[in-house]
């Protein structure tokens, strides 16, 4: 006896045995029919349940998880969300504080993970040693730009500034000529200017004050105050001391002092005059010029007034208004005399009374 030949295959449906079928047994037969078939779908469920058991088959999706599950994550960061499979599901991640306080940091620590550990600020050991060369932007152009307060300064025309200035002590001769490093030279010529000898005596400062042009000694002044020339030697001894008169050092051309006196007295008198309100000075033509003052009380007036000093010709007299407003003008009422005149007074615009004061300035011949 053989059992039936079973195959993992579903079967579209199980065969109805009809009155009419013949019996036929066998591997084919007709009895058989109805067993193979259902042999055949239990021959494939069963291939379908050891799969899903084995892993090997993929189980159909399910719609919803029956419960729900929390899904967390921890460390760097926190995060949870629930999940039934209902669904998509999402929640903000929250990164843990890295420990750094918020703000801005010029040097930071970053660690493996590229998180940021500490932050501080910049210190003088940051800054790496560089040459100078190598900076090329940023540089200060001024002693005050480095900070510098302890240096002499210098204007755009090169001329340097200070409140008193100190020079070594030496003969350039002695120093190295244009090299030395003593007095006050000019320029790349160092043994040209002002240099102070030292004394041989010690505790005697210096001997002389020298003026040099190439080393050479053109002028100096001794410790005693004698001055000596190059081309004239000591300077005293072509000084006449003892002479107190022009005649004293052979001039015969100059003015004395009487000769002075006599012209500023004769100028005296060819300008006479008198320097006050009421005043006039002469002219040695015979001219005189004369300046007073005088008052007036309203717009509209008339004011006599009186010259200094007589005049035999009168050339010009011109009055002019002190006035605050300046709205009043003064006009000569008639052609002046050789001892005065009139003076009318006028308001250029109405209103009240003015007063004040008109100067008068008058040029004639005595």
């Amino acid at each position: 006896m053989a059992n039936l030949q079973e195959k993992p295959v579903w079967e579209a449906g199980i065969y109805q045995l009809e009155t009419s079928d013949p019996v036929l047994a066998g591997p084919d037969g007709i009895d058989n029919l109805q067993g193979k078939q259902l042999a055949n779908r239990t021959a494939f469920l069963k291939k379908q349940l050891d799969e899903l058991a084995g892993g090997t088959s993929t189980a159909a999706y399910a719609a919803q998880l029956r419960t729900a599950r929390q899904i967390t994550l921890t460390g760097d960061g926190s995060w949870n969300v629930a999940f039934d499979g209902s669904g998509d599901a999402s929640a903000a991640l929250t990164l843990a504080n890295s420990g750094v306080k918020p703000g801005s940091y010029p040097i930071v620590t970053v660690d493996v993970k590229g998180r940021v550990t500490n932050g501080r600020q910049l210190s003088g050991d940051d800054v790496p040693t560089l040459d100078w060369s190598k900076i090329t932007s940023g540089k200060p152009s001024t002693l005050d730009g480095y900070g510098i307060t302890d240096a002499a300064w210098r204007d755009a025309e090169r001329r340097v500034w200070g409140a008193a200035f100190r020079a070594n002590k030496g003969d350039p001769a002695e120093a190295g000529d244009d090299g030395a490093a003593v007095g006050f030279a000019f320029d790349e010529d160092g043994d040209t200017g002002l240099f102070a000898a030292k004394s041989p005596v010690p505790g005697r400062g210096s001997a002389k004050l020298m003026l040099k042009v190439d080393n050479l000694e053109v002028l100096a002044v001794d410790a005693d105050g004698a001055l000596r020339s190059a081309k004239y030697g000591l300077l005293h001894e072509w000084f006449a001391a003892q002479a107190t008169t022009l005649a004293g050092y052979g001039i015969a051309d100059g003015a004395t002092k009487s000769d002075l006196s006599a012209v500023v007295t004769g100028m005296r008198t060819l300008f006479a005059g008198q320097v006050s309100p009421r005043g006039h000075r002469k002219y040695p033509d015979g001219q005189v010029e004369q300046w007073f003052s005088v008052q007036f009380s309203r717009r509209d007036e008339l004011i006599s007034f009186v010259f200094p000093l007589a005049m035999a010709e009168v050339y010009g007299v011109w009055p002019s208004v002190m006035d605050v407003e300046g709205e009043v003008i003064a006009l000569l009422a008639s052609a002046p005399t050789s001892t005065g005149g009139t003076i009318r007074t006028r308001g250029i615009y109405g209103g009240p009374p003015d007063e004040g004061t008109i100067f008068i300035r008058a040029i004639g011949k005595l």
